[in-house]
């Protein structure tokens, strides 16, 4: 899958997962957390995407960059929540929904495309 497609759709498919989410809960009020987790996590797939069609990258070289990045995503993810809750400080833990949904959204979305990438190379 071309990297913009593969943007698009994650972009479109976290909006599709947040307005959904707004039917059930009142998150509405949390729209920037969920920006923020668009452009982080945008960022990581491009780094992802770029280290991944390196051309010394095949095999076992692919598996480890893929643990390697699920590694760091989840720990950046840990401190962008805190420094989120920290600086914002909302009345609800509701917050937190909006990042968890686009989180997983962004990484099954990066991991099909990354194992179609392994299953290729």
């Amino acid at each position: 899958m071309n990297i913009w497609k593969q943007l698009l759709f994650s972009i479109l498919c976290s909006l599709l997962c947040f307005s959904v989410m707004n039917t059930f809960l009142e998150t509405y009020q949390y729209y920037d957390m969920m920006g923020i987790s668009v452009v982080f996590f945008c960022v990581l797939t491009l780094i992802m995407h770029l280290l991944a069609n390196n051309k010394r990258t095949t095999g076992n070289r692919l598996l480890y960059l893929i643990g390697v990045n699920m590694l760091l995503k989840i720990v950046a993810s840990f401190i962008l929540v805190y420094l989120y809750f920290d600086y914002r400080n909302p009345e609800s833990k509701l917050a937190i929904l909006p990042f968890i949904s686009t989180y997983l959204v962004f990484t099954s979305i990066e991991t099909y495309s990354l194992s179609r990438l392994a299953e290729s190379g």
